[in-house]
């Protein structure tokens, strides 16, 4: 199973987050000129951006994944009986080709 942190993580390392984090380290790397320190106002709102970015994905994921998993808990049971009646039907076909056969072979003398 998947740690829950590391999956949250795994969203900052896509191509729209690669940039917002790239954009971040210019604005912090690059000063504005003239002696001017770095701007920290544009660094802490990409940063903001891209957790708030990576936030509402992982909470969509988390969601998606686990209505999947109750859809498939549910339908569990159902494809078990499926199966079986499945099984059933071939386990009867397979008997009528036989019982067909046999009463061929009986009343109609025929030998294959």
């Amino acid at each position: 199973m998947e740690s829950k942190i590391l999956r949250f993580f795994g969203f900052m390392w896509n191509t729209l987050s690669l940039v917002m984090e790239a954009v971040a380290i210019m604005a912090i790397a690059l000063a504005n000129g003239g002696g001017k320190p770095p701007d920290w106002q544009d660094f802490v709102g990409m940063v903001c951006l891209l957790v708030i970015d990576s936030t509402i994905s992982f909470i969509e994921e988390n969601n998606a994944r686990n209505a999947a998993a109750a859809l498939m808990a549910g339908l569990a049971s159902k494809t078990k009986v499926l199966k079986l009646l499945y099984w059933f039907l071939e386990i009867l076909s397979v008997s009528n080709l036989l019982i067909s056969f046999l009463l061929m072979r009986v009343f109609l003398k025929v030998i294959p």
